[in-house]
């Protein structure tokens, strides 16, 4: 019995200092990650990307988001499985598309996506998954600031948790979080990160 009553005021403790603020990470890391919250009216990319190169990194977040549920679900196969599916689309972006200038810009963004999603693919366990998962969230983000994509840009969460309490940024297509990091322990540890508008 009172093994039992630690166990729940323990867990309860921690949930409570998930939900708490999470205002120990810096302001400059909330505006760097600010501009992928969710938006009503389409990002403005600060390079010039066709409507084709757009729907492609489109259809990269949409396995990203897989990978996300996936580890919120604590299903490794399925982020895995979502995994291949992004790293096959990563390699089949139409840069023709993209003139001199903004493939340039494009080329030193894969150059970054490419690195990570390398060390992903060696990843065998949950733990360094989610970590590699940590990694790709801001160049994914970043890319796709950079780049803009078709359709209303989604929800940026943040979990102070994650990464050894270090803390981590996750994205999705809904305002209730389901948190990659800490899976069904603590599907909704998280804050969303800005204001949608």
């Amino acid at each position: 019995m009172h093994v039992l009553s630690v166990l729940i005021i323990g867990t309860g403790l921690t949930i409570s200092a998930c939900q708490s603020e999470t205002k120990s990470h810096s302001q400059a890391q909330a505006r760097k990650v600010e501009n992928a919250a969710h938006q009503s009216t389409p990002m403005r990319p600060s390079s010039t990307a066709s409507v084709t190169f757009q729907a492609a990194l489109s259809q990269v977040l949409e396995k990203y988001i897989q990978m996300q549920r996936a580890l919120s679900e604590d299903e490794l196969g399925k982020g895995k499985e979502a995994f291949s599916g992004l790293h096959a689309i990563m390699h089949m972006m139409p840069v023709q598309e993209l003139d001199s200038a903004t493939l340039s810009h494009w080329h030193s963004h894969e150059v970054r996506i490419m690195a990570v999603l390398h060390d992903m693919a060696s990843s065998e366990t949950m733990e360094e998954f989610r970590l590699q998962f940590a990694v790709f969230t801001p160049v994914l983000s970043e890319a796709i600031e950079t780049f803009g994509i078709q359709g209303n840009i989604p929800y940026l969460f943040h979990c102070p948790m994650a990464n050894a309490n270090k803390g981590a940024y996750w994205i999705q297509t809904d305002r209730q979080p389901a948190n990659p990091y800490m899976g069904k322990a603590m599907p909704e540890c998280g804050q969303l990160v800005g204001s949608d508008s």
